[in-house]
């Protein structure tokens, strides 16, 4: 019964609101910035003043292209599921259990990395890991169905999810100063979602152009590899960025 599922989801939400209740605000002794729009200009003013008009225009693209290759694979990987012949059952029986599981791991391995190697190695792990298991559905699309299978590509899904998604938020944590975080960090999640975002809204056309084209399962491993490819220009921007620019005081 649906019912049931949203009434779940309602109570989860409610741990969040619970938590948010029980937090203490931390006591603010600067001037608030009334004006929205004040706060944007001067937002936009102090990251490029902190970084240079160069450095900081790297790590704009470097955000805009770092998710790129998951959020645009993620809309189509449900249709690639069916199309390879699993049930929407068995399907949400493994994002509740093997999708969760190997998620959370990914969090706090993305943690461990964080902690133990620089922060732009670990980008270009989360990044490698992305585009490693866009690859693994490539290859993944031309064999049999079997639900062990399904169990290994979702678990390798949601692990590489949680892994890119702690790095990503700490390296966007990294970049904003404490006069403004609110306001770039905004800024800065936007600039990752829009290109995103945008392209995603293609993939479904995309993938069934390959597959006009080809086959069925030819044409998936096609789409699968273009999502591949999305990572390459990141990981690119990672390496210029680690080769160039020496980190200052972000506070």
């Amino acid at each position: 019964d649906w019912s049931y599922v949203y009434q779940f989801m309602s109570l989860l939400m409610v741990l969040g609101v619970v938590g948010v209740l029980i937090s203490h605000e931390p006591k603010n002794h600067e001037i608030a910035i009334v004006r929205i729009d004040q706060a944007l200009v001067q937002s936009f003013q102090d990251f490029f003043s902190r970084f240079g008009i160069w450095a900081a225009s790297l790590i704009l693209l470097l955000i805009s292209t770092y998710r790129l290759t998951d959020i645009v694979m993620g809309p189509m990987a449900m249709p690639f599921y069916l199309d390879m012949g699993f049930t929407k059952t068995e399907i949400g029986a493994l994002v509740k259990t093997v999708a969760l599981a190997t998620s959370i791991l990914g969090f706090f391995v993305g943690g461990y990395l964080i902690k133990k190697l620089a922060l732009t190695t670990s980008l270009i792990i989360g990044g490698v890991s992305v585009l490693i298991t866009n690859l693994f559905f490539a290859i993944v699309a031309n064999l049999e169905a079997d639900i062990s299978l399904l169990s290994l590509i979702v678990g390798l899904d949601s692990f590489a999810a949680g892994l890119v998604g702690t790095i990503n938020i700490a390296f966007l944590t990294s970049l904003v100063s404490k006069k403004y975080t609110a306001v770039q960090y905004a800024m800065l999640t936007s600039f990752m979602m829009l290109p995103g975002k945008f392209f995603s809204g293609f993939s479904g056309m995309l993938a069934d152009y390959y597959v006009s084209i080809s086959s069925l399962q030819t044409g998936w491993a096609y789409f699968f590899y273009t999502t591949s490819a999305m990572s390459i220009p990141a990981l690119l921007l990672i390496v210029i960025y680690q080769r160039t620019y020496v980190p200052t005081n972000n506070s």
